[in-house]
């Protein structure tokens, strides 16, 4: 009998020892967060990294929707170069210098003018003509071959077929695919939410049942040594007491791991490295409206349709720009010298004008690009068709486990008092010695298993309904109902 004792002794001191840790026990300490659902919600909003990405999209989208306004303005830069050439430009007139030559020798030599008293000032200023003509400077640099300029220029497209609209038409509607993008991105981590929020609270109260199995098989141990020892019972009944504490202490120690490796999805979900424990319980929502009310708020409101009807309305701008590159471009221009360095006098101090632009011939390209946006335009209704319809698939299942949910949790409701009813007299009659150690074990067990299918079928509840929330759209909702 002493060797039994220490048996049940070693058996007993692990669980013992393991139960201190149970879930909720050493919750206090201060690196612990104690989160109801919305305060799990509103860490998740904020530390998430899939969240916080898909707001950063955001804040791109509308940083490019304000670029794209920027196109309607003028743009203004200023440019500075420093060139060297081969050669300076020059302007060679020494063939007008030839031509004239001659006509000034000739008549300065041998011409005869009327009155004949002017004849010899003639001459003489014909002279001087040809020594000047002879000493000028007939080849004239335009250009030296170094020189550098700075100067501001302003363009101000004043026509572009249209294209600087269709810009910013698709910088809004890019704007609003961002937002359907969060919209989408937050359903689905609300939803994984869910999944891990109240899968830890389902595992930590599987645990907490496991414990009560263990402790109570541990007790019924207990009863059945006493019995054994007032010779009331077999042996091989006490050893089936001894097995069946042994395997409620396997059990209790597997739930133990379970609830560690959701608490750490959970964290994950939460983006935090602190302790985790949830304080809103498993619930049921009273009311489920039909399935053809979810379907049509689907299909209104769920965030992967807006966000391909995003793309389908940019597909359409996308036809539409691609058919504005056969009109021309129309700008106003205009450039000031700010600085000079060697430049020709020449070359002006400002200019402005206007100029226009249009592209005759590019080897089909344009044609084909139009035919290409066309293309991806119907890829992409073809999507959203198909989307659609897997839309009302899905709802239909969800709604589906949601009813199986509710009524496999409405059944656990009346097995429920019938299991502790038959826990309670198999219990009284054993220690009576009117029922075997089985069939105590086996009420006992029963007891946990309705415990547990009703948890689960919570949690299958909990989860179906925020798949179906996040399908219609309203996972907000969640929250009013939680």
């Amino acid at each position: 009998m002493k060797k039994n004792s220490l048996i049940i002794l070693f058996l007993i001191l692990p669980a013992l020892a393991e139960s201190r840790t149970m879930p909720g026990e050493d919750d206090q300490g201060t690196d612990t967060l104690y989160l109801d659902f919305r305060a799990s919600v509103e860490l998740m909003e904020s530390q998430n990294q899939m969240i916080e990405s898909a707001r950063l999209n955001q804040k791109r989208a509308n940083l490019e929707k304000k670029a794209a306004a920027g196109m309607y303005f003028p743009s203004i830069g200023a440019s500075a170069t420093y060139s060297v050439m081969s050669d300076p430009l020059e302007l060679d007139l020494t063939p007008v210098r030839d031509a004239i030559t001659p006509l000034y020798e000739t008549l300065s030599q041998f011409g005869t003018f009327e009155p004949a008293t002017y004849s010899s000032t003639i001459k003489a200023g014909l002279s001087d003509g040809l020594q000047q003509i002879q000493n000028g400077e007939w080849v004239k640099e335009i250009q030296r071959d170094q020189f550098g300029m700075a100067d501001i220029n302003v363009n101000w497209p004043l026509y572009a077929g249209g294209r600087i609209r269709l810009a910013n038409k698709a910088a809004k509607i890019g704007m609003q695919e961002a937002d359907h993008e969060y919209e989408y991105t937050w359903s689905q981590q609300h939803v994984e939410l869910v999944q891990r929020y109240y899968g830890l609270q389902l595992v930590r109260q599987v645990a907490d049942l496991r414990k009560e199995v263990m402790d109570g098989m541990a007790q019924h141990l207990n009863d059945a040594n006493k019995m054994k020892e007032n010779g009331m019972m077999a042996e091989a009944e006490r050893l089936h007491a001894e097995v069946a504490f042994a395997e409620a202490t396997r059990e209790y120690k597997k739930a133990l791991k379970d609830v560690e490796l959701m608490e750490t999805a959970l964290r994950n979900t939460l983006a935090t490295d602190r302790h985790v424990v949830p304080v809103s319980e498993l619930f049921i929502v009273p009311v489920i409206k039909d399935r053809q009310y979810y379907i049509v708020e689907a299909l209104a409101n769920n965030p992967q349709l807006k966000l391909l009807n995003a793309k389908k309305n940019l597909a359409d701008l996308g036809i539409k720009k691609e058919r504005a590159a056969f009109l021309p471009n129309v700008a106003l221009m205009g450039t000031k010298e700010l600085y000079e360095h060697d430049l020709s006098e020449y070359i002006p101090d400002w200019f402005f004008g206007v100029g226009l632009q249009i592209n005759l011939f590019d080897g089909m390209s344009k044609f084909r690009k139009v035919s290409a946006a066309k293309v991806q335009k119907q890829r992409v209704v073809t999507i959203e068709e198909k989307a659609r319809q897997d839309i009302v698939t899905l709802v239909t299942k969800v709604h589906q486990e949601l009813q199986k949910a509710l009524e496999e949790y409405q059944s656990t409701q009346a097995s429920l008092k019938f299991a502790e009813e038959y826990y309670r007299v198999r219990n009284k009659a054993f220690r009576e010695g009117f029922a075997s150690s089985s069939d105590v074990v086996d009420a006992r067990l029963n007891l946990f298993k309705v415990k547990t299918e009703q948890l689960k079928a919570m949690y299958n509840y909990d989860l179906a309904w925020a798949s179906l929330l996040a399908i219609t759209g309203s996972s907000d909702q969640f929250m009013t109902a939680e």
